[in-house]
């Protein structure tokens, strides 16, 4: 459905999160962060590293 690395900064993202209680999200991060709207229903998350690197993950969902 979508993918992002290196967010950067989008006042649209930084709003939506402060909106749902979420973390503060620092511009100029490399945080990868998405906003998007789905339809209801069962969904599955695919983390993956950069060139196949490994690392820790944090995954929110928030439903507005």
């Amino acid at each position: 459905i979508a993918a992002n690395d290196n967010w950067g900064s989008t006042p649209e993202l930084i709003t939506a999160g402060s909106q749902a209680g979420a973390f503060a999200l620092v511009s100029q991060r490399a945080d990868a962060a998405l906003l998007t709207t789905l339809a209801p229903g069962a969904y599955t998350v695919h983390v993956s590293g950069r060139n196949q690197a490994t690392g820790l993950a944090l995954l929110e969902v928030y439903q507005q």
